[in-house]
């Protein structure tokens, strides 16, 4: 190719013409060339006129033979699209190398602040990957979970293992369920009826889920290898390990954490298959640390630093940027009636308390971050927007006893997908020590029962300290 190549910058268009390469078959006709000599590769002097077309056709096929391994690499390559507070797109790459993060948006010249992000989605073809590599799940609070199996419990801790075969500890408190089914035997069994669809949490008990689809509750002791101790209203119950598809952890207090940096909700596909529904994504809350291009590297304030392929990555949600306290992340549900897709059915009543301890004063701007689902909104076209308007139907926010706003103000329109609203809170209100933050509900005009069922999970508070 390099002597194609000097051929090309030495020879006139009809030089080209009149020229081939070895092992080419060329008809003798008079007709002198003048060419520049190339060691290489011996040509001729003369050609038919129905060769010139074939020979400059085979010049553009090794052309593109050869950019197409390059070609080929970029069309595979996934397109990242980042969206922007304001609500502009753009394609490019995330850059976590640098601190802090940027995107690098094609066709801008500066790189765009991870404060200014929303979200980065990851735009590929979905594809199936090899269906044996699905693992187990874990469930944890503010509707995270990642593929891995639970080894060990004991009153304080659980023991597990991740898909990656790295073994944790965290705390009972944090762990919320453990399916140990892989994804393809869960599959099986939910398509013989044996399994629901979705994993329900508990609140005030124990369970365990057997692999023939009956439930047993009570309070869980130990787990281990080998067998589960459960303690219910027959008494002692002891089950063999391979018996079991799935554990439930009651519901406890948990304690706040506190994290400092890039705080971002991380969607990635760890379960061994592609697919474009959410639902079905790994998610984590954790601190962006760096990136060396093709792993992430991460804080989770319970499972320590993870590394996560760039390759799962499907989607990056910015939460904040500086100091971000979470004072509840389990799920909560408000209302008055059954919801059997949530993730708790039964509804807790109308009002929910946040009790929690500030260890230093305040000196900056605070937000209050909380995530609804399924909460009416007032905007125009909403199903209860005027009632919404005149004081009826709101889920309200007090702080240390006095309103500061009512979260239905916040949000365009009822969705069943999980929405997060930013609340300013009023300064002062905060103080060292104890406080007290109050979700309350009114009910619907002329019908004192009826109150809005929504839920409410990783409540927040944000503050703008800077990493």
């Amino acid at each position: 190719m390099n002597c194609l190549f000097y051929r090309l910058q030495s020879a006139t268009i009809d030089q080209l013409i009149d020229t081939t390469c070895v092992g080419y078959p060329v008809p003798e006709v008079s007709r002198p060339v003048s060419m520049p000599h190339c060691p290489h590769v011996p040509y001729s002097r003369s050609r038919s006129q129905r060769s010139w077309r074939l020979q400059l056709g085979w010049v553009f096929l090794v052309a593109i033979f050869q950019a197409a391994p390059s070609l080929g690499g970029q069309q595979d390559r996934p397109r990242e699209r980042v969206e922007l507070l304001d609500g502009t797109q753009h394609l490019g790459r995330l850059d976590v190398s640098r601190a802090p993060p940027v995107f690098q948006a094609a066709g801008l010249k500066r790189p765009i602040p991870i404060d200014q992000i929303a979200s980065v989605h990851v735009e590929r073809d979905d594809r199936q990957k090899d269906s044996q590599a699905q693992h187990a799940m874990l469930v944890l609070a503010a509707r995270q979970r990642i593929a891995g199996r639970l080894l060990r419990l004991d009153q304080k801790t659980a023991f597990v293992e991740l898909a990656d075969g790295a073994k944790r500890s965290l705390p009972r408190q944090a762990l919320l369920a453990a399916e140990q089914h892989r994804a393809r035997d869960r599959e099986t069994a939910q398509s013989n009826g044996a399994l629901p669809a979705a994993i329900r949490l508990e609140i005030l008990q124990d369970g365990v889920r057997l692999r023939d689809g009956s439930q047993i509750y009570g309070k869980l002791e130990t787990l281990n290898s080998q067998q589960v101790e459960l303690y219910g209203i027959a008494g002692k119950t002891r089950l063999a390990l391979d018996q079991i598809a799935a554990v439930y952890l009651r519901r406890e207090r948990p304690r706040p954490q506190v994290s400092t940096g890039v705080i971002v909700r991380l969607w990635f596909e760890a379960t061994g298959e592609w697919t474009s529904e959410p639902s079905r994504w790994n998610s984590l809350i954790v601190r962006l640390v760096a990136s060396d291009g093709q792993t992430w590297l991460v804080d989770h304030p319970d499972l320590g630093r993870l590394k996560i392929a760039r390759s799962e990555f499907r989607r990056l949600d910015v939460l904040h940027v500086g100091r971000r306290i979470v004072i509840a992340p389990h799920f909560h549900h408000l209302g008055n009636e059954m919801r059997p897709w949530f993730d708790v059915a039964p509804p807790e009543g109308t009002q929910l308390q946040v009790r929690f301890e500030l260890h230093q004063p305040i000196s900056t701007p605070v937000q209050l971050s909380v995530t609804v689902v399924e909460l009416e909104g007032e905007s125009h076209g909403a199903r209860f927007e005027n009632l919404v308007r005149t004081g009826w139907l709101q889920t309200q926010v007090r702080l240390n006893g006095q309103v500061v706003d009512y979260l239905n103000r916040h949000l365009k329109r009822s969705t069943a997908e999980p929405h997060r609203l930013l609340i300013p809170l009023p300064e002062g209100l905060l103080k060292q020590g104890p406080n007290t933050l109050e979700f309350s509900q009114t009910p619907q005009d002329g019908r004192p029962g009826e109150f809005d069922d929504c839920g409410l999970f990783d409540i927040a508070l944000q503050m703008t300290d800077k990493p």
